[in-house]
This record gives structure tokens, C-alpha cells and sequence, in this order.
């Protein structure tokens, strides 16, 4: 929480030439995952299934947060490029009997126009999460879940059929990092404190 990390840099986003687009803080994050839970939990998301629909970015962060902070549960894809990525992203919206797309308001209207025109119908809503108004003042209290509760929903590919949801828990991940730290870290620096920990990412945000 930003309580115990305040300031400190979480994560910044390099762009295309390697310079830094963007930033954000423990804190940061924590507010703004926070003030998007507190819409979440308004539109009943709770123990419902979210799909977030980002570009790489930060923002992709901030909603991921969100939903575990607001109780529902992730399911990260990617925005679609074409008929084919649509026909996909229905699949995985019919599958998972998504309550709500989450996405920024650049991509949510095209989004929106697109799962409305598709042939299979569904009624689910893409709602953007980059303009939604700040509430600091409200109490909210974030969803702590057990470690055998499901994290996210990752989905295959589904080049050899239809894509198909993985289960991950949050015991599932905590174990993930534990590997990644142990096999990526230099042995000199594993005694170093979490401040010093820093990991460059080029998988897109809705890979593993």
C-alpha cells in the first residue's frame, strides 16, 4: 500500500526510442486503482469476471489492480485489430460470461461499435477507466482475498481452436515471482532489499 512505499517508483514505461513515457508510484497506483475499484464496485463487479482491453501502458496496471482491489477478477486480452481478433474477443466474453469490458476512452467507443455489430450478440458494456472522476474522500475498504481465490483468467491463443480460460491463483502467482526472482536475479544481489529489485518487461500486458 502507499502507506509503506510512498514515492517510490513502481513502474515507467519506455517508449518506442527507449525514453520514458511514463511513471508510476506505489502511491500513485494505489490511488488510482482505488478511485477505479470504488466505480467497479458501483456497477456490481464483485466475484464477476472484468476483460481489460489495453494497449501496453501503465493504465493496463492501474485496472488490473482495480479489479482485485474491487473483488472481480481480471481477464487480461487484447484490443481487437480485426474480424478475426473480434470473433475471439466474443468467444472469451461468452466464456467467461464477462460483466464488463474495461479499456481507455481512445479505443472504448470503437470497441464498443464493434461487439454491437457483431453478429453474435452480447450486451456487455466497454466502459474507460482513464476518465473517471477522482473520489478520494469516500471510504473503501479493498477486497483481500485467500490465496486459493482466482487471481485472473488467462486465455490461450486459440490458434488450434477456441481460446480457453487458465485459472491462476494468487498462490499461483506468489509462487510465479518467487521462480522469477530465483532464476532471473544475479546471486549477488538476492540479499539486497525490494527497493533494489528492477525488471524490464517486453511481453504485451495481456501475455502471461
Amino acid at each position: 500500500q502507499s502507506d509503506s512505499f510512498g514515492e517510490r517508483l513502481f513502474a515507467e514505461f519506455l517508449g518506442e526510442d527507449g525514453n520514458v513515457e511514463s511513471t508510476l508510484s506505489f502511491s500513485e497506483l494505489y490511488s488510482e486503482a482505488r478511485n477505479i475499484a470504488l466505480d467497479l464496485v458501483g456497477k456490481g463487479v464483485q466475484g464477476k469476471n472484468v476483460i481489460l482491453l489495453y494497449p501496453p501502458g501503465l493504465e493496463y496496471i492501474k485496472a488490473f489492480f482495480a479489479c482485485m482491489c474491487a473483488g472481480a477478477t481480471p481477464v487480461p486480452a487484447y484490443p481487437p485489430m480485426g474480424e478475426k481478433d473480434i470473433d475471439r474477443l466474443i468467444r472469451i466474453i461468452k466464456d467467461c460470461d464477462a460483466e464488463l469490458i474495461l479499456s481507455q476512452s481512445m479505443l472504448t467507443p470503437m470497441i464498443q461499435y464493434w461487439i454491437n455489430s457483431n453478429a453474435e450478440q452480447t450486451d456487455v458494456t466497454c466502459c474507460s477507466t482513464d476518465t473517471i472522476a477522482i473520489t478520494s474522500d469516500v471510504e473503501f475498504a479493498v477486497f483481500k482475498p485467500n490465496l486459493d481465490d482466482i487471481a485472473f483468467l488467462q486465455y490461450t491463443s486459440g490458434s488450434t481452436g477456441h481460446p480457453k480460460g487458465v485459472m491462476v491463483s494468487h498462490r499461483n502467482l506468489l509462487e510465479n515471482f518467487k521462480s522469477i526472482a530465483q532464476c532471473f536475479m544475479d546471486k549477488d544481489k538476492h540479499d539486497l532489499g525490494v527497493e533494489h529489485y528492477k525488471t524490464v518487461i517486453w511481453l504485451p500486458p495481456f501475455h502471461d
